[in-house]
């Protein structure tokens, strides 16, 4: 279990796992453990600064909601039974599909659609035919604007279906009537009792054909008319509820996507939520912050988030009294040379600081870090700097890092 380093003059760093070290009171991130992740910011503070972002679009989803309950259709469903004898599973579906395909035929649909006002293609388009399994029952379903036209529909098409069954037995019947006529006119026997005979032997095979015709018919007969308290209709409440859940699911959602990466900088505590591990200081207290910093660095570095020069030079003044309250030179460069000159010198607890204003880069960024003597501090700008601008380098930051926060 590696620890972390300590420092003299009143460091107190713990294990791996604690993520921050506490120098004079001042809290500030450890190395390599002050690698942020901008996504691990908080869910709720992401939410609270894009909350209009769900609200818009449960607003939205809640309206789309309501317009289509406003306009759902309505669906009724009435019940045909399919007459059959058949004693098995196999018989029984197929006399139930033989109706089934006798009931979506043209001359039904014609037939209610010509009662209806409509057009065959339109009624045909509302109308759903199913099996129900296990059963000689078919489900007939047509939609309408309202509940009471939706029924009235429906039973209109279930009535066309049974007189269309009807029909066809009747004409199976008067097939069978003729056949038997046709039989008795063909022939007559001289002897007036066998004649006699004769007839009543056809009479009886053609009242056992027309029953075994009967038996096996496939008529339908309504069992369980639509009725418009009957009706499925979708609620419009209930469209606009789950249309405004949704468009707000999907608000959270986009907000926490874009958000968690975009958005300007607000107030200090905020910051200090969204990043727990850098240490944000207000302008005013840049000067006591250094005095306090053990060992007395050698060398600042000021820059900033995307900002003009004059914004990041005057932080330079800052920074020169705090080290002059010590009693020490401040010498302020632009010159990378002169900086590096610096570093050949002997460290001095007491002697001059040398302070550069530069440009934020991430070579700057990583070689304050690997410089024990070398304070960093990046100026942004609340209300300007925004977040994705400061991700860029956080993870590279050192433990004496310090994010300057004007405004």
């Amino acid at each position: 279990m590696a620890l972390l380093q300590r420092r003299a003059g009143g460091l107190a760093c713990g294990v791996v796992g604690v993520n921050s070290c506490r120098i004079r009171g001042i809290y500030v991130a450890s190395p390599g453990l002050a690698n942020i992740d901008p996504w691990g910011r908080s869910l709720i503070e992401t939410l609270r600064r894009w909350w209009w972002i769900p609200a818009a679009l449960a607003f939205v989803g809640a309206v789309v909601g309501g317009v289509i309950g406003g306009s759902s259709p309505a669906t009724a469903t009435a019940l045909l039974r399919v007459q059959s004898t058949a004693n098995n599973g196999d018989g029984l579906t197929q006399a139930q599909q033989s109706a089934l395909t006798e009931t979506g035929t043209s001359e039904v649909f014609q037939a209610a659609a010509k009662q209806l006002r409509s057009s065959e293609g339109d009624l045909r388009a509302r109308t759903e035919l199913a099996a129900v399994p296990q059963s000689l029952m078919i489900s007939a379903s047509v939609t309408g604007d309202s509940p009471e036209a939706a029924a009235n529909a429906t039973n209109v098409f279930a009535q066309a279906a049974v007189a269309a069954s009807n029909a066809r037995v009747a004409a199976d019947l008067n097939s069978l009537s003729e056949q038997t006529s046709q039989i008795i006119r063909g022939s007559h026997l001289n002897n007036p009792q066998a004649e006699q005979a004769r007839v009543a032997a056809l009479g009886q095979a053609l009242a056992s054909s027309q029953a075994n015709t009967l038996a096996q018919s496939r008529q339908l007969t309504v069992v369980q008319p639509a009725t418009a308290a009957g009706v499925k209709q979708t609620s419009a409440a209930v469209l606009v509820v789950l249309g405004a859940v949704g468009g707000g699911l999907v608000g959270a959602g986009i907000a926490l996507l874009v958000g968690g990466r975009r958005g300007r900088m607000g107030k200090l505590a905020e910051m200090r939520r969204l990043y727990p591990n850098v240490e944000f200081l207000p302008t005013r207290d840049v000067a006591a912050v250094l005095s306090m910093e053990t060992p007395s660095p050698q060398r600042v570095v000021v820059t900033g988030v995307r900002l003009p020069a004059a914004d990041v030079q005057e932080l330079v003044g800052p920074v020169a009294e705090g080290f002059e309250a010590l009693g020490r030179e401040v010498s302020v460069t632009k010159n990378m040379a002169a900086y590096g000159a610096s570093q050949q010198t002997p460290s001095d607890p007491k002697g001059p600081v040398t302070v550069l204003e530069t440009g934020l880069s991430t070579a700057i960024v990583k070689r304050v870090a690997r410089d024990p003597e070398a304070v960093l501090l990046v100026l942004v700008r609340s209300g300007k700097t925004r977040f994705e601008w400061l991700d860029e380098y956080a993870g590279q930051f050192g433990e004496r890092t310090y994010i300057v926060v004007e405004g």
